[in-house]
């Protein structure tokens, strides 16, 4: 078996070692790949601002994983870019048999954060001692504390770091990338599996020699790996069950939903609960920044526009700089895009090349050589060997534009399947000083072609071994249901998704696009159901969704606090209900009794206060008052004024700072207990 690519990449490897100390240059050399069309991992990192600046450092791994590349093409492009600059002596890869590879997209090709994302000081040093203790080396050569400070960057978890790895000592280690580990399982070969997920490097090594057991080639293995599909016997829990495509976790505020929905979008993804929060949430950013997951918080003013797509200005720079309107994708079509791309790639049919594409764009330009934009523009175009030149008839500036057909090409193999071509999409992918309008136009033109000439496109989608997407949506009952979704509700039943008995498309209002859902995106709510200021679910949408109930939980209560505050929910619960008991999140931080205090004034008062809003009588039942009490006092009667009784806080009368809570509410709970006091 050939593994043709293992001496180039080692020369790679052993070059990029050089430039520790001259990072620019290896920018420069990225910067220059992109001008010449070919693809890169992103070049800007966002600040603390939220301001986007050109990346003025890089690391070893990062640079090799815009050459390991899941699109093979693309990656030979590079490796012939990267052996004419650095004039290499080893031949170009004709196979990347045994290869592992990462999706490049967005920063989830990084094996570093970015400055506005909390990148450490030493992070990139770090990445670079690694890499140097790994060429031609095996896991007995690093050092392990270095490589567990490796695996707190924030979006770089053991499965990552792994293949990047093996890219510096094939021999030396396995990447533990899908779908690795469960094949390791189904071969037999035993290792501590819950030490993989907690980085440690112990258990790597356990797993490497499981995994020489059957084999001593890595290449071999990886490569039997990503050819084994998966039986139902090893397949973990959550994948083996039906899980509903639409739920909201609901409950009192502060019982950990928005915590729980980033557990519980990396479990439907992986099928795998992760145990250790922190494994948890780097896997989480690691999804995310790969596409598959995406957050988004509903608010009054949020709409249709933001969440389905809507009409947005941008400047013309293409032309005289004026303002207009292009359609814009809100972040569920984008996801449900996303979804049915990773349901075309899974499958083995093959989607039209761009060359058989070009040609029969070329042969329609026989009969008419206008061709429609995006909006209004028409543009008339001249075709040559290497460019496209067009000229926008439907403007008033008369002026040409030109693009080249390597640009053409690279956005065909780049953007995702049924992608709308717009500018800003566009400039995301190939920068800014780029005839977007024209490139969208004849791309949109491409769409077209491959809809009718290749009619059976939709048939392959094969979604059963497709890759999960889940949108989570934070504070779903705050935003106008009716209003953000339009006439998509219906499109979220499971029998309505793509490829079900009951499959169902709509026409789009702004685009005219027909839109269906796919059945591997999942929608994942929380709703604090304590905030009667908003109106619940209706009833058409609240059966397309299942409920998971997310209640307080004693056992994460203070140990000194426990049974006081159980009963303060019990008395919560027979004077509201049991949407206004609090949340065990409310006192996770505190570690004795002075900070339980602080929180109980500074946080729950206030919160009683607008449960109780000027219901005192009811107030001081729940926290157990009796005659003039600890929390509660009566307003003295001033002469000459006849009214009821009416109440104010303790601390609010003596303007004390102090307020010992925990001890008033243990000494009411007990006088209520001996039937000496009042009773809510």
């Amino acid at each position: 078996m050939s593994f043709s690519w293992v001496p180039f990449y080692r020369e790679v490897a052993q070059t990029v070692l050089e430039y520790e100390n001259r990072q620019g240059e290896l920018l420069t050399l990225l910067r220059e790949m992109k001008a010449t069309g070919l693809p890169t991992i992103p070049l800007e990192e966002n600040q603390a601002d939220g301001t986007m600046t050109p990346l003025e450092v890089m690391e070893p791994f990062t640079f090799l994983a815009n050459i390991a590349r899941v699109e093979t093409p693309q990656s030979l492009k590079i490796c012939a870019f990267l052996k004419t600059r650095w004039s290499l002596q080893s031949p170009l890869p004709t196979d990347f048999n045994g290869r592992a590879a990462i999706q490049p997209r967005g920063g989830g090709s990084w094996f570093f954060a970015a400055v506005g994302d909390g990148r450490g000081p030493e992070e990139i040093s770090r990445l670079w001692t690694l890499a140097r203790q790994a060429f031609d080396g095996k896991v007995e050569d690093l050092d392990a504390s270095l490589f567990a400070l490796c695996l707190t960057h924030r979006n770089l978890a053991i499965r990552k770091l792994t293949t990047g790895l093996s890219w510096f000592s094939p021999k030396g280690f396995l990447p533990l990338g899908d779908p690795m580990l469960p094949f390791l399982k189904a071969k037999g070969a035993g290792f501590d599996a819950r030490g993989i997920e907690r980085h440690e490097i112990g258990a790597y090594k356990q797993l490497m020699d499981a995994a020489h057991s059957l084999t001593f080639d890595n290449l071999a293995l990886v490569k039997e790996s990503r050819e084994w599909k998966p039986v139902d016997a090893i397949l973990p829990p959550i994948l083996k069950r039906d899980v509903a495509l639409n739920q909201i976790l609901y409950g009192p505020p502060g019982t950990g939903k928005t915590f729980n929905s980033i557990n519980r979008a990396v479990e439907i993804i992986d099928g795998l609960a992760l145990e250790d929060r922190d494994e948890c949430k780097a896997r989480f950013d690691e999804l995310r920044a790969l596409g598959q997951i995406e957050f988004v918080t509903f608010h009054q003013s949020f709409s249709y526009e933001e969440f389905i797509e809507g009409l947005r200005p941008v400047l013309d720079e293409d032309g005289d700089g004026q303002a207009r309107y292009e359609i814009r994708d809100g972040v569920l079509k984008e996801m449900a895009l996303k979804a049915t791309e990773a349901a075309y790639g899974s499958t083995h049919s093959r989607r039209p090349t761009f060359d058989e594409l070009w040609q029969l764009f070329l042969s329609g330009l026989e009969s008419n050589d206008v061709v429609p934009g995006l909006g209004e523009g028409r543009y008339k175009i001249v075709v040559n060997e290497t460019s496209v030149k067009g000229n926008n008839i439907a403007g008033d500036a008369a002026q040409d534009y030109s693009v080249s057909l390597e640009n053409l090409r690279f956005l065909w193999e780049n953007l995702p399947f049924n992608a709308r071509p717009d500018s800003p999409t566009l400039r995301g992918i190939l920068g800014k000083g780029f005839a977007c309008n024209l490139a969208g136009a004849i791309f949109l033109a491409l769409q077209k072609i491959e809809e009718q000439a290749f009619p059976a496109l939709t048939k392959q989608l094969n979604f059963g071994n497709a890759p999960r997407f889940v949108l989570i949506v934070d504070e779903i009952n705050r935003g106008n249901i009716s209003k953000i979704l339009g006439e998509l509700i219906t499109l979220l039943e499971d029998d309505k998704r793509i490829g079900k008995p009951n499959e169902l498309r709509v026409k789009l209002p702004v685009s005219q696009d027909s839109f269906a859902l796919p059945p591997n995106l999942y929608v994942l709510g929380t709703m604090n159901t304590a905030d009667k200021s908003l109106a619940l679910l209706d009833i058409a949408l609240r059966r397309r969704f299942s409920f998971v109930e997310m209640p307080p939980r004693a056992e994460l209560f203070p140990d000194f606090a426990r049974e006081t505050l159980q009963t303060l929910n019990l008395h919560l619960e027979a004077a509201l209900d049991r949407e206004h008991r609090l949340g065990h999140a409310y006192f996770i931080g505190c570690a004795d009794i002075e900070a339980f205090d602080r929180t109980f004034r500074d946080k729950i008062i206030p919160l009683l206060q607008e449960f109780f809003y000027n219901d005192w009588e009811s107030l001081r039942a729940v926290l157990g008052e009796s005659g003039n009490g600890t929390f509660i006092k009566a307003l003295p009667a001033l002469p000459g004024i006849k009214t009821r009784t009416k109440w104010r806080w303790w601390f609010d009368a003596d303007g004390s700072e102090e307020l010992p809570c925990l001890a008033a509410l243990k000494a009411n709970y007990a006088r209520l207990a001996t039937g000496d006091g009042e009773t809510p």
